[in-house]
């Protein structure tokens, strides 16, 4: 249902007031349901805004997302007495639609905090897992390491996560807003076809928008 407001109230922004378009960069702090591990990546992209009621408005934005996860991690005696550990870091790249409803407060302020939540999609369009051996001899001392990369055959092409965040908009100057964003996603989708880990995801960005209309 939010999806297809979205999509009337941007073909109606010809004729709206008080759009914003927005370019944003950050950071993604990424982990998976079954690890307690997490990885940082970056993200970068933008959105466009578009009043649909009273300190409402709709958010509809398009990231370059990485997110690294170290998924697995265990580790194997071998035969000849020495202790191997294997752990293997997962990297998913995203191109990310997140489709947000905005609640603005004290929208006049020169500093106006907002709420956001909404569904987001997204779409894969880089996957690696990597391996990574560390083997210690019998007393314990580093013996050597080695790295390789695995298939990702099994990594769904399509993810979909729900977000709710929160924010402050500050007027600059010349109708510019420097924003300021931290956002939290609960994937809805496994990250592996044949894994039962679904992704979770801190986002903190920092933007500028600029008036469009």
């Amino acid at each position: 249902m939010l999806l297809v407001v979205a999509v009337h109230s941007l073909m109606a922004a010809g004729s709206a007031s008080g759009q914003v378009l927005t370019f944003t960069g950050g950071v993604v702090r990424a982990g998976s349901s079954e690890s307690v591990s997490t990885g940082f990546g970056l993200v970068i992209g933008g959105h466009f805004s578009v009043p649909v009621a009273n300190r409402f408005s709709l958010r509809a934005g398009a990231t370059y997302t990485q997110r690294f996860v170290n998924e697995f991690a265990f580790q194997t005696f071998n035969p000849d007495g020495t202790l191997s550990i294997v752990q293997i870091e997962a990297r998913n790249d995203y191109i990310e639609i997140p489709i947000l409803l905005k609640v603005s407060f004290m929208a006049d302020a020169p500093i106006s905090p907002h709420l956001l939540f909404g569904p987001a999609v997204g779409i894969e369009v880089r996957c690696s897992l990597t391996e990574t051996t560390t083997t210690f001899d019998l007393f314990g001392a580093f013996s050597g390491s080695d790295e390789s990369e695995l298939p990702c055959a099994s990594a769904r092409a399509v993810q979909f996560d729900g977000r709710a965040g929160l924010g402050f908009d500050v007027q600059v100057f010349g109708g510019l807003t420097a924003v300021a964003d931290v956002s939290y996603s609960l994937g809805l989708t496994t990250i592996f076809a044949d894994s039962p880990g679904k992704s979770r995801a801190l986002f903190v960005q920092l933007g500028v928008g600029l008036p469009f209309g």
